[in-house]
């Protein structure tokens, strides 16, 4: 009988122990799983945030409209490359009826000089398509035009090469909240048919190929990679 009661309590003891270790495991487990998942909906996270527009933008003129609004991201090396997607509004003037233009925009900041609260950024060169939303205009010649390649511009997109300078204020860190930074900028944009139409014909200025634009950008608050 006194083996026997040793044997159960070795057995007891087995099974105890046994099923500690077992628990302890899938605490462990659990744990590690339960990081996994953390770091897997942080990667996820940072991933979709990316698509979160961190400015934006107001402009006048510029070929593109009278007034335009809209948004962009700022991303690679320093924020160097911006993307940025704006609606424009041209009233009435001679075509008797108010038009809208939808327009893509990338620039390239490369340099920027300054310190503390003020950063210059000598050179922004930008590459832009704008097109206008009226049925007027056309992305394939009509029918009505004598011959193919009769007028082969599409009218209802129009190609823009730029350039200009920006004024960039940064916001102190007690004051930033949603905005960290105001920049002001202005742009001349070089547009295609304007281009394309001075080849042949000299009466053509280069104030019908040159156009100015200026405007503001807000730079939000909710980026981690910063140039400022």
């Amino acid at each position: 009988m006194k083996w026997l009661g040793i044997s159960v309590a070795l057995l007891l003891s087995s099974f105890l122990s046994a099923a500690a270790q077992t628990l302890t495991a899938d605490s462990t487990n659990k744990t590690d799983n339960d990081e996994l998942f953390l770091q897997k909906m942080e990667r996820r996270k940072e991933v979709w945030s990316n698509f979160i527009p961190n400015s934006a933008i107001g402009q006048f003129a510029g070929n593109i409209g009278l007034v335009e609004a809209g948004t962009g991201w700022s991303y690679g090396k320093h924020d160097r490359w911006e993307t940025q997607f704006l609606l424009g509004y041209v009233p009435k003037f001679k075509s008797g009826e108010n038009d809208f233009t939808l327009t893509l925009r990338e620039n390239l900041a490369p340099w920027q000089v300054g310190k503390n609260n003020m950063k210059f950024i000598p050179g922004v060169f930008s590459l832009t398509f704008s097109s206008i939303l009226n049925d007027k205009y056309w992305f394939r010649m009509p029918e009505k035009y004598p011959m193919e390649g009769y007028y082969w511009l599409k009218t209802r997109l129009r190609t823009q090469i730029g350039f200009g300078e920006r004024l960039t204020f940064v916001r102190t860190s007690e004051s930033r909240r949603n905005i960290e930074a105001v920049s002001i900028y202005y742009q001349l944009d070089l547009d295609d048919i304007g281009i394309l139409s001075a080849i042949p014909n000299k009466q053509v200025t280069l104030y019908d190929i040159v156009h100015f634009g200026c405007g503001v950008i807000f730079h939000l608050n909710n980026h981690t990679k910063r140039r400022f």
